[in-house]
């Protein structure tokens, strides 16, 4: 439809027309020009709509349509939320009010511990074979100074 800006003035120039008749012949032409714009909007307007019908519907195939697609996304977010739900339990564990029990991080948080226990063991059992290798040297060396001296 026009601007309502123009229509106003034509409106306004058939007014000021003195003659009846001419305005009145004025007013039906505007008012054929602005029902052959409508009629050619709504033509357009019924382009459009039919075009986006078209890309609803899929183009006359069901499983084209916007609905179907966004039926497969859900159902794809509905695997991915069930998948990131495994990977999380995998590397979290269960969780319950006491804790989390069995995920991976839990079971490398106790092979932590273990390994620095481990590692105090071995540093301890170090500490004692050092000794007992200087009992043996000094026995060896005592043997040897005993075998040179008696």
């Amino acid at each position: 439809m026009q601007d309502r800006a123009i229509i106003k003035e034509s409106v306004e120039k058939i007014k000021k027309i003195k003659d009846p008749l001419q305005a009145i012949s004025e007013l039906a032409d505007l008012t054929f020009y602005i029902g052959t714009d409508a009629c050619n909007e709504r033509r357009q307007l019924g382009k459009q709509i039919e075009g986006l019908r078209l890309v609803l519907s899929g183009n006359g195939d069901p499983s084209k349509s916007l609905l179907a697609k966004v039926e497969i996304m859900n159902d794809c977010f509905s695997k991915m939320e069930r998948d990131l739900s495994i990977i999380k339990n995998v590397l979290i564990g269960s969780m319950d009010a006491v804790g989390t029990h069995g995920g991976i991080i839990q079971r490398l948080e106790e092979l932590e511990t273990k390994v620095e226990h481990e590692d105090t063991e071995i540093k301890e059992i170090k500490g004692g074979m050092t000794k007992v290798m200087w009992v043996v040297v000094l026995a060896v060396l005592g043997q040897i100074l005993a075998g040179l001296f008696l």
